[in-house]
């Protein structure tokens, strides 16, 4: 009799734990599944620094993005798992850059873009619009960033315009001025781009149309390492700090110039064992293709080769001499300057 009664106490306990605590069980698995396909979907739109955590039966979505549509479309994401009233938006938008600046370069009927862009729809809208236009987009360097000017998307469209009708060259948009830079201009493809120089004016824009000497792309990489030579710490294949923009502007070179192959050469100073300054010269060479890779260079565009000691520019018996001799070096393939001159 006992044992029956505790079998009847037993079961009616399961039966009592199972109703109390089985549905708080069910909501918390569910709970769990929709927070991890919210963080999925956050992840599969780029949104992945967003992290979403749950408290006090509460929502929060926290982390920074660069423009308020993402939050926004985080949020959205968040409405489609969870009822409005108990999401706690804590998403932070990161500030306004200013000035804000766009830049095109066209070379080769090749399109390179830098600087910033309001929101991805604007950089699909604006991709299919150089689509259009017939326009190569060789690379989309632009980075999300609020502080656009209410005119953007025309404004940019019509400095495209104008780049395009020059040819080649660069054109920049820093806030409400525009800087149309163009090689050996001819004077029709000059009326044309000053028209549109002209209706950006009018709207309210500084605008600066300028003819720029022809350069080959070994010239003006040629010229970068004159005005700022690549510094490295001694004794080490490791590039110092202050040679960033070098680098910065020699990958904009590069990348303006996607046909061209380029030779990096180290030169190191006379000092220390020849097999071992040739194997620094040679580790030097290719952390400065590894840098611009690292900026979105292709690693097709560089070899490298180290010489060490040899070929001298300066005295190696003074310190001066030495120093201008641990050096780095650029030339064009050959093959890549027939095949240009076709």
């Amino acid at each position: 009799m006992f044992f029956r009664l505790f079998r009847i106490f037993a079961i009616v306990s399961l039966l009592v734990v199972a109703v109390v605590f089985a549905p708080r069980w069910w909501q918390e698995h569910q709970l769990e599944q929709k927070v991890a396909q919210l963080t999925q979907q956050l992840a599969a739109d780029g949104l992945d620094g967003i992290d979403v955590s749950v408290a006090d039966d509460r929502l929060h979505l926290s982390g920074k993005v660069r423009v308020s549509a993402q939050r926004d479309r985080a949020v959205r994401l968040a409405t489609h798992h969870f009822l409005p009233e108990v999401i706690v938006n804590e998403i932070v938008v990161a500030p306004p850059v200013s000035p804000y600046r766009f830049v095109a370069q066209l070379e080769g009927g090749r399109l390179l873009l830098q600087g910033y862009v309001p929101g991805e729809q604007q950089r699909q809208a604006l991709h299919d619009w150089l689509a259009s236009q017939g326009l190569v987009l060789a690379q989309d360097r632009l980075r999300l960033a609020e502080g656009a000017p209410v005119d953007w998307e025309p404004t940019v469209r019509t400095a495209l315009d104008a780049l395009q009708a020059i040819g080649e060259g660069d054109v920049e948009i820093a806030w409400r001025s525009v800087r149309l830079r163009g090689k050996g201009i001819a004077p029709r493809a000059s009326v044309r781009a000053r028209k549109l120089l002209a209706s950006l004016a009018r709207a309210g824009y500084e605008t600066e149309l300028r003819s720029v000497p022809v350069l080959s792309c070994l010239d003006r990489v040629q010229a970068l390492a004159v005005a700022s030579p690549l510094r490295f710490e001694a004794g080490r294949a490791v590039i110092s700090p202050d040679s960033k923009r070098f680098l910065d502007e020699l990958a904009e070179v590069a990348s303006s110039c996607p046909e061209t192959v380029f030779t990096v050469h180290g030169y190191t100073d006379n000092r220390g064992d020849p097999e071992a300054n040739r194997a620094l010269s040679q580790q030097r060479a290719e952390a400065v293709i590894q840098a611009l890779v690292a900026r979105g260079v292709s690693p097709d565009q560089f070899n490298a080769i180290g010489h060490g000691s040899a070929s001298p520019i300066a005295d190696n018996a003074t310190e001066a001499g030495r120093a201008r001799n641990r050096r780095i070096e650029f030339t064009v393939n050959e093959s890549t300057i027939s095949d240009q001159q076709k």
